[in-house]
C-alpha cells in the first residue's frame, strides 16, 4: 500500500494529469477525424462554388451563343456582340451548309471561320446537333491541337458551331490551391480533363471517367469520396459535385498523407505540453506534501482512533510555518471530538429512554385492546338483546334512548379496538396478506349490501357501475373487503342526507384496476387530504360534527392497498363531494383464462 506521502504526491499529480490529459486525449485521440471532418466541409464548400461558377458560365456562353446566331441569321449582327463572344473564351461562331460543310456566314472572333468544315468534323457535329437547341461538345483538340468545346445547334439546313477554348477552365482549376497537393479538377460530360494541376494532362484530355468519383460526378452526384489518384499515386480525399445543365464535374481532392501529418504534429504538439506541465506538478506535489504530511497524518490517526470507538481523541496544535487552513483543521476537529463525545453519551440515554417508551407504548395498546375486546363484545351482545326487548325491560322512550346510546357507543369502542389491533400488527410488519382469488365485483357488492342500511336512514341511495365481468385480482379477501367497506360507510356518513354514493372501477391502460367511492358530501379542502390520511386525524366541521368515527378508517384503508402494491388517494373539493380512489397494480390482476384456471384449482381443494 502507498505511503501518504506518495499518495498525496500521485492524487495531486493526477489531479493536474486529469485536465491535461483530457485535454489531450478527447480532440486529439480523434485528431485525424477533426482533420477529415474539417476537409469534408472545406472540400465540399470549395467545389460547389467552382460548379456555381460554372453553371452561370454554361449559361452566359449558351445565351451569347444563341443570341450571336440569331443576329447572325437575321443579318443584324452588331458589334458589341463579338466583345461579348471573345470575352466568353469564343474563337468563333460559324454557320455551315449542313449537306456541303460549306461556310455560309462567320462571325469572327479570335479565329476566322474555315471555308469549308472537313467531311469528318461536319459528321461529327451533325450527329450531335440537334434542331433549334444547343448542345455542348465534349473536349476535343482544334486544328492547332488545343483543346477546345464546341456549342452546337442545327437551325433548318444551317449547322452552327462556336468553338470556346477550355482558358477559363484552367483559370478556375488554378485558383484553388491548398496544403502541399491540395487542388482542384474539372471535367466535361464524358469525364475528360478540362483543368488539372498536371499540365500534361490538360493537353492530353485525359479520360477519368474510369475513376469512381468522375463517375459519381458524371451521374450528377455531390458528396465526399476517397480514391486513389493516379496522377498522384496516393489516396485522396475530396469534395466533388456536378455542374447542372451542362454535365461537368468539379472535384477539390488532396492527399490523405497530408491529414494524417497534420494530426500526427497536433499530437506531438499535446505530448509535449502535457509532459512538461506533469513535470511541474510532480514537482509542486512533492513541495506540497512535505508541508502538509504531518498535520495531515495526525488527523489521519487520530480519526482512526475515532473510528475504533475511543472518545478521548485530541491533536497537537500544528507549528507557526503550518498553513492557518491546517491550525483551523486542527482546532475544528478537536471540537468535533468534544461533539462527538457529548453526542454518543447523550446518544446511549436516548436510547435506553426510546427503547423504554416504546416497549411501554406496545405493552399498553397490547393490553389495552386485549382487555377491551371481551367486555366490548358483551356490552354488544346484551344492548342487541335490550335493544330486541328479548329481556322482558321497560320499553319507555327513556330506556330505548339509552339503549341506542350503549349500543352506539359500545360499536364505536369495538370498532376502534379493532382498529387499533390492525393498525399496530401493520405498523408493526406482522400483518400478512393472503394471496386469494378475489373478485372485486362481488366484494363491491356486499360492501354496498352491508352499507345499505345506513344509507337508507340517511335516506341515500348505492350505486354500482363495477361490471359483473370485472377482472379478479389475487389478494387477501378480507383485507380488500375492509377497504370498499370502509369507503363505502365513511361515503354513507359523510355524504349528503338523501344523496347518493356510486361504487365504480375500471382498467386502467397499464393492465392496472382502479375502484372508486364517491360521495356528494361538503367535500374537503385540498390542504386537508394528506392530513386525513394520518391515524386519528379527522376534520371538524358543521357538516360532519354529529358523525361518529375514530379517525382510523382511512389511514388502515392506505395501508393495507400499499401492502397489496397499490396506492390510495382522495380527490376532494369544499362543496364537491369526495372520491376515495383505490389502484391496484397489473402485476395482481389475473387474466380471464387464469381465473378460471384458478377457479378450478380451489374447488379441487376444497
Amino acid at each position: 500500500m502507498l505511503s501518504l506521502r506518495s499518495t498525496f504526491i500521485l492524487i495531486f499529480t493526477l489531479l493536474v494529469a486529469a485536465p491535461l490529459g483530457m485535454f489531450w486525449a478527447w480532440p486529439h485521440s480523434k485528431a485525424l477525424q477533426h482533420e477529415l471532418d474539417d476537409v469534408k466541409d472545406r472540400h465540399l464548400v470549395l467545389a460547389r462554388n467552382i460548379g456555381g461558377a460554372l453553371k452561370r458560365y454554361h449559361r452566359d456562353t449558351t445565351g451569347a451563343f444563341d443570341f450571336a446566331v440569331e443576329s447572325m441569321l437575321n443579318a443584324k449582327v452588331q458589334p458589341d456582340t463579338r466583345a461579348l463572344l471573345s470575352n466568353l473564351g469564343f474563337r468563333s461562331v460559324c454557320l455551315f451548309d449542313a449537306a456541303s460543310g460549306r461556310l455560309a456566314q462567320g462571325h469572327a472572333g479570335t479565329a476566322k471561320c474555315p471555308d469549308v468544315l472537313p467531311p469528318a468534323r461536319t459528321s461529327f457535329f451533325s450527329a450531335l446537333a440537334v434542331e433549334g437547341k444547343t448542345v455542348i461538345t465534349p473536349v476535343h483538340a482544334g486544328a492547332n491541337g488545343d483543346p477546345l468545346m464546341c456549342w452546337v445547334r442545327k437551325q433548318g439546313q444551317l449547322l452552327a458551331i462556336g468553338a470556346v477554348d477550355t482558358n477559363y477552365f484552367v483559370e478556375h482549376g488554378r485558383s484553388v490551391a491548398f496544403g502541399l497537393n491540395g487542388h482542384a479538377v474539372i471535367v466535361d460530360h464524358t469525364g475528360r480533363v478540362l483543368a488539372h494541376p498536371n499540365s500534361t494532362w490538360e493537353r492530353e484530355m485525359r479520360d477519368l471517367s474510369k475513376l469512381d468519383i468522375v463517375s459519381e460526378m458524371l451521374k450528377g452526384g455531390t458528396g465526399i469520396k476517397t480514391f486513389f489518384s493516379p496522377a498522384f499515386k496516393d489516396d485522396m480525399i475530396a469534395g466533388y459535385t456536378a455542374v447542372d445543365g451542362a454535365g461537368w464535374g468539379v472535384m477539390v481532392p488532396q492527399p490523405l498523407s497530408e491529414l494524417r501529418d497534420a494530426a500526427k504534429k497536433s499530437k506531438q504538439s499535446a505530448m509535449s505540453l502535457i509532459s512538461i506541465s506533469l513535470l511541474i506538478a510532480a514537482l509542486v506535489a512533492c513541495r506540497a506534501a512535505m508541508t502538509l504530511l504531518h498535520p495531515v497524518a495526525s488527523v489521519i490517526d487520530a480519526a482512526g482512533a475515532m473510528a475504533k470507538g475511543a472518545t478521548n481523541v485530541r491533536i497537537p496544535t500544528p507549528g507557526r510555518l503550518a498553513p492557518q487552513e491546517l491550525a483551523d483543521l486542527t482546532l475544528t476537529f478537536n471540537a468535533m471530538a468534544e461533539n462527538v463525545a457529548r453526542a454518543r453519551a447523550g446518544e446511549a440515554a436516548a436510547r435506553k429512554v426510546a427503547e423504554s417508551a416504546n416497549r411501554s407504548k406496545t405493552d399498553f395498546l397490547r393490553t389495552v385492546t386485549h382487555e377491551l375486546r371481551s367486555p366490548l363484545n358483551a356490552i354488544v351482545g346484551f344492548s342487541e338483546m335490550l335493544k330486541l326487548g328479548k329481556t322482558g325491560a321497560p320499553d319507555s322512550a327513556a330506556t330505548r334512548t339509552c339503549i341506542e346510546d350503549i349500543h352506539r357507543g359500545s360499536k364505536l369502542l369495538l370498532s376502534l379496538t379493532n382498529d387499533l389491533l390492525d393498525l399496530a400488527r401493520i405498523e408493526a410488519g406482522q400483518y400478512e396478506i393472503a394471496e386469494d382469488l378475489v373478485d372485486l365485483a362481488e366484494i363491491a357488492g356486499r360492501a354496498a349490501r352491508f352499507a345499505q342500511p345506513a344509507a337508507q336512514a340517511r335516506g341515500s341511495h348505492i350505486a354500482m357501475t363495477i361490471a359483473a365481468d370485472f377482472p379478479a385480482v389475487r389478494g387477501d379477501e378480507r383485507a380488500l373487503f375492509q377497504c370498499v367497506l370502509n369507503l363505502t360507510t365513511n361515503a354513507v356518513k359523510y355524504g349528503r342526507t338523501g344523496g347518493g354514493v356510486c361504487i365504480s372501477g375500471l382498467v386502467r391502460g397499464d393492465g392496472g384496476l382502479t375502484v372508486t367511492v364517491a360521495d356528494d358530501g361538503p367535500g374537503i379542502a385540498p390542504e386537508h387530504l394528506e392530513r386525513v390520511l394520518e391515524p386519528f386525524h379527522r376534520i371538524a366541521s358543521e357538516a360532519n360534527r354529529e358523525v361518529l368515527g375514530t379517525g382510523l378508517g382511512l389511514p388502515i384503508v392506505k395501508k393495507l392497498v400499499v401492502l397489496h402494491g397499490g396506492s390510495f388517494r382522495l380527490e376532494s373539493a369544499l362543496g364537491e363531494g369526495t372520491k376515495a380512489i383505490i389502484e391496484l397494480p397489473a402485476s395482481r390482476v389475473i387474466a380471464e383464462e387464469s381465473a378460471e384456471q384458478a377457479d378450478r384449482q380451489l374447488s379441487a381443494a376444497a
